[in-house]
């Protein structure tokens, strides 16, 4: 669902952030080499939370936001976060279930997605 009434600009640069997603979701497929351990979620939970939470910091910081804005902030944030790391930690499954190309596709897949949340909320603000 692409936003209505966009400039060239704020059109090209969706395009950007989505191509850069891409690439940086193709890179790690391509170059995905199993480490022999099993994926831990636990950690990948732990990290996206404290992420979060010094990302909303930092940025909230000098500003004295409502508690809502700063807890939709939160959660934003860390959804984004879980998303790339346990998209990081389900590759070893992905690999296991569909071969080194379909892992490819799928971290492709996924930052397109991200890409294109990050510029829509870029071009949102």
């Amino acid at each position: 669902m692409l936003p209505t009434n966009l400039s060239p600009r704020e059109l090209g640069m969706i395009q950007r952030y989505v191509l850069i997603g891409a690439a940086l979701g193709l890179y790690y497929g391509i170059f995905y080499t199993p480490s022999g351990t099993d994926p831990d979620y636990g950690i990948a939970i732990v990290l996206s939370l404290l992420a979060a939470l010094i990302t909303v910091a930092i940025r909230f910081r000098k500003k004295r936001p409502s508690f809502s804005g700063m807890l939709r902030a939160f959660g934003e944030t860390l959804l984004f976060f879980l998303v790339f790391l346990l998209t990081l930690a389900a590759r070893t499954y992905i690999v296991q279930l569909g071969g080194q190309i379909a892992l490819a596709v799928f971290t492709t897949v996924v930052g397109c997605g991200m890409g294109y949340v990050l510029a829509i909320r870029k071009v949102s603000a």
